[in-house]
């Protein structure tokens, strides 16, 4: 069902032979006497008033639920009156159809037919009659593409739909709906079904093999070059191993016995359209007959009529023996997946000793807009910038390389929330799925669309936990510590910590926005899971990112999570934070980064320090629906926090001092003016067509079959998201600010930077260095730094990073490994969360390890803290899925024993200091404690 909300400019029109003043009579009298669910644009409601008087529509309005959510609805005002015995007609429009609804008249017995834009449900979206203060009259339910007619006799409404009160119609080839502006009876309201055609006999059939079909290539050799459909017909014989009727519609079918060729596949599927073929089961052995097609790149029979209209198909046995046994998938390396599919598409498939792995968890697919799983061969897919420099012929080679390696898992019904149907033990703290495991005896038929090969599940498929070989990643209670270790250092994204849901203070945003747990219960969850996870994590120094930036009080989000945090630490084992310098808010956004650390290991060494970032207006030209208006946006991004420490060590003369930087770049799900400026029609293009852009965002149109905005001619997908210029801007500030403040000590870059270990802005900040014939880094234009202006109509070309080395690369040659990553997006993993350390750092050697723990990257969402997409799963207190970041951990080797330092004096700078964070518990407002109790204190 879409998301758009219909209820603009809907025009109702009152089918009725004159307008009466409205009269009061009782809700009994007016029904819905019709639902229409045809495809496309084809939809309509109609109403009937059984009545002796007429009715005020005004009292009552229509009221749509979407896919049955009460609190997702979309509902429309009825105006005007209905006579007695009338019909009142609201039927949806829209100019692109090109098969519209036709609705009969049949000699004037509707008054008049007209059509007007109605919302689009999908057949699993019911719809209720209602009068305007919510009382429910009629009510209607329907599957997809089936339509209803009120049966003769039926006078009162149904408060709950009662499908023995209506009949199924279908909608004609030519898509007209003959009971539609009817009264009831008068067109015969249950429909007589048509004398069904005589069967198809299949007896003189000439049978071509499967194998025939299909040939040893991505196309059928029956389908002619440069066409989709062959020019005759064949007739196939084999086994039914899948019916499907939602992501695909018809069934798949397999030869009993194959031509020994591994090169050529023997299932294929037949496209029915969705027509029902009576007596057909899967098992069935039968004969087809119809045009070959290559649908999309899918091989498939279409089935064919009979010069009388029935389908050429002929059942020849029942629950056929042997049935098809599974074929095991079997892959080389030297290949892509996608190439090595083509030979079993169509087949009854087994997963078993395929070397497939999780790459994607199960989820949601935005593209596709259901949940399922994909899957790559040997190992999980990496982002192509996480190993290479965008725009380089090795990230351009593993893009499309990871492209061609996808096999998606699908299931034809639509999972509900919550639910894998094929792994129904699916649980948070024993039946889970991590990305990189082995998937065992997963068996389904192989389909092909959207431009990727999809296994969809068997009929009663159901594997076990022990099918999911954790091999790549295994769960563990804490993260790894390195021999010599004596002091921690974290960062850590905590998914937008909201405590807004429990009194917490206004944050500075406009609308005082809450982007995290919406419910008490939401966030008890979620804070008992970050919590667990930082007491495992045994930080010494913590960098927060997606905390909500409302300040340092008692109900401000940090203290929240200090005083749960607290309550588990013994004691000298506490945390405080680190205050802004002024001891307010951090910037402008709801959410800002923070810093936490145990004063009995660290002390402070002035006040904070906040490093502004830069800020992005523009202003532009752009159409929408057929108008040019003109728009200024706004860009921001997160300030960054410093903060020095001094680290007391055993037997060390002189105290270790170093400095932690915690920063939040822009998010790659931005609009920038970069990315404006990808697109025809923007700023001073040459075609002078103002850009197309989306209703209300005012983004760019990317959607729209027919409107959307177009590239220009010379983009380059350099995979590096969008905004990737106002990251750069960051990072030339950052480095600039750390150069004339911090240059020659010990710094830490830490943060989410959401910019992959090759993209630009890790770049600047790390090894970058220009040199002929390469791609120069570019700031972002329109930029300001307060009111100061930084860069103006265009970005400047940058030479020189500044030399900050990336730890996880550092660790990762010490200790000869390649891959490293804190996150999953697309069905690809790579770093967003850094550690840059100065290379005096690197030259006193006092790293010890750097770590992902892998909590949360290669975890399943539906186990995060949050109701809205999980349904009914339980949810678990452990520490996976605590966040959508995996916490780095940068670990220490000072040459002694830390001690706990002497305390830190007040900053002159400061009234209070820069340090704060009260170890009591005030209370938060809403029972805070008593939702969350005082658990007892860690041993150490």
């Amino acid at each position: 069902m879409s998301k758009k909300t219909m209820k603009q400019n809907l025009a109702l029109t009152a089918l009725a032979s004159a307008v009466m003043a409205a009269s009061s009579v009782a809700p009994a009298d007016l029904i819905i006497s019709e639902y229409v669910e045809g495809t496309g644009y084809n939809k309509a409601i109609e109403l009937f008033n059984t009545g002796d008087v007429a009715v005020d529509l005004a009292r009552y309005k229509l009221v749509m639920f979407d896919e049955g959510n009460k609190s997702k609805v979309n509902e429309v005002s009825l105006t005007g009156s209905l006579e007695p015995n009338q019909i009142y007609l609201i039927a949806k429009s829209n100019k692109n159809n090109k098969t519209p609804l036709k609705l009969k008249t049949d000699g004037g017995k509707a008054d008049s037919v007209s059509s007007s834009k109605f919302f689009n449900f999908n057949g699993d979206d019911p719809v209720e009659l209602q009068l305007q203060d919510g009382t429910t009259v009629d009510a209607v339910a329907a599957k997809k593409d089936t339509s209803l007619s009120r049966k003769v006799g039926v006078a009162t409404p149904s408060e709950a739909f009662d499908a023995d009160q209506w009949s199924e119609v279908k909608i004609t080839k030519d898509y007209t709906y003959n009971q539609l502006g009817f009264r009831p009876g008068e067109q015969g309201a249950e429909p007589t079904p048509p004398t069904p055609p005589t069967a198809w006999d299949s007896s003189s059939a000439t049978i071509t093999p499967i194998n025939e079909i299909q040939g040893d290539s991505f196309r059928s050799p029956e389908v002619p070059d440069g066409k989709y459909e062959s020019e005759d017909e064949y007739a196939v014989q084999g086994i039914v191993t899948k019916k499907v009727s939602t992501l695909y519609k018809g069934f798949f079918l397999q030869e009993e016995t194959g031509d020994g060729n591994d090169k050529t596949s023997e299932g294929i599927f037949i496209y029915t359209g969705g027509a029902a073929l009576a007596g057909l089961d899967e098992g069935d052995r039968v004969v087809v007959k119809g045009k070959v097609k290559e649908n999309y790149g899918q091989t498939q029979i279409n089935i064919g009529k009979t010069d009388k209209g029935a389908l050429k198909f002929d059942v020849k046995a029942k629950a056929a023996t042997p049935e098809i046994t599974p074929v095991e998938l079997i892959f080389g390396s030297s290949e892509t997946l996608k190439s090595q599919l083509e030979k079993y598409e169509g087949m009854l498939v087994s997963t078993t000793d395929s070397n497939l792995v999780v790459t994607r968890n199960f989820g949601f697919d935005f593209d596709g807009f259901r949940n399922n799983m994909v899957l790559s061969l040997e190992k999980p897919l990496y982002k192509p910038t996480q190993k290479h420099a965008a725009l380089s012929d090795e990230a351009k080679a593993l893009a499309a390389k990871n492209t061609s390696n996808q096999l998606y898992v699908e299931t034809d019904e639509k999972p509900a929330n919550g639910v894998i149907p094929y792994f129904t033990e699916f649980d948070a703290d024993n039946d889970y799925i991590l990305i990189g495991d082995k998937v065992d005896k997963l068996e389904g038929v192989l389909g092909y669309s959207h431009d990727q090969f999809r296994l969809v599940a068997k009929t009663g498929e159901n594997l076990e936990a022990g099918n999911f070989v954790h091999k790549f990643s295994k769960r563990t209670l804490e993260p790894k510590a390195k021999k010599g270790e004596n002091l921690r250092i974290a960062s850590f994204n905590v998914l937008n910590y909201f405590n807004k849901s429990v009194g917490g203070d206004d944050n500075p945003s406009s609308g005082n926005q809450n982007r995290g747990a919406s419910s008490e219960t939401d966030f008890a969850k979620q804070r008992t899971k970050i919590i667990n996870a930082m007491v495992a994590m045994d930080a010494d120094v913590i960098g927060l990112m997606e905390i909500e930036n409302n300040g340092f009080g008692e109900k401000s989000a940090i203290q929240d999570l200090l005083n749960g945090l607290n309550a588990e630490m013994a004691q000298g084992n506490e945390y405080a934070f680190v205050k802004s310098p002024d001891g307010g808010v951090v910037g402008s956004d709801a959410i800002a980064v923070g810093m936490i650390y145990r004063p009995g290991k660290v002390a402070l060494k002035g006040a904070s320090e906040v490093i502004v970032m830069p800020s992005q207006s523009f202003t532009y030209q752009g159409k929408l629906k057929g108008e040019t208006t003109e728009k200024t946006q706004n860009k921001y991004q997160r300030n960054s926090l410093l903060q020095t420490f001094v680290v007391k060590v055993d037997g060390k003369e002189q105290p270790y001092e170093f400095t932690a930087v915690v920063n939040h770049f822009k998010s790659k799900g931005s609009e920038c003016h970069n990315d404006y400026a990808e697109y025809k029609g923007f700023g001073n293009a040459a075609d002078g067509i103002p850009i197309k852009l989306s209703k209300g965002s005012y983004k760019i149109d990317k959607t729209n079959r027919n409107e959307k905005a177009t590239r220009i001619d010379q983009y380059q997908e350099d995979l590096q998201g969008s905004c990737n210029e106002f990251r750069v801007s960051a990072a030339e500030t950052l480095g600039k600010y750390l150069k004339a403040n911090n240059d020659g000590e010990n710094v830490l870059i830490l943060g989410d930077l959401n910019a992959y270990g090759k993209e630009d802005p890790v770049r600047l900040l790390t090894d970058y260095q220009w040199k002929d014939g390469d791609r120069k880094l570019t700031t972002a234009p329109y930029t300001k730094i307060g009111t100061a202006d930084l860069d103006g109509e265009s970005g400047r070309a940058l030479t020189q990073g500044f030399g900050y080395v990336n730890l996880a690369d550092h660790v990762a040659e010490r200790e000869n490994e390649t891959d490293v990553f804190s996150y999953s997006y697309g069905g690809e993993l790579g770093s967003l969360d850094h550690v840059l350390a100065s290379q005096k750092m690197i030259d006193e050697n006092v790293i010890a390890d750097v770590t992902d723990w892998h909590i949360n990257s290669v975890e399943n969402s539906l186990f995060e803290y949050s109701r809205e997409y999980s349904g009914s799963i339980e949810k678990s207190d452990n520490v996976y899925s605590s966040s959508d970041h995996d916490p780095v951990l940068i670990d220490l080797n000072l040459g002694g024993e830390v001690v706990r330092p002497e305390p830190a004096e007040p900053s002159s700078g400061s009234a209070n200091s820069s340090g704060g964070g009260s170890f009591g518990f005030p209370m938060l407002g809403l029972g805070l404690l008593s939702l969350f109790g005082l658990r007892r204190k860690r041993k150490v």
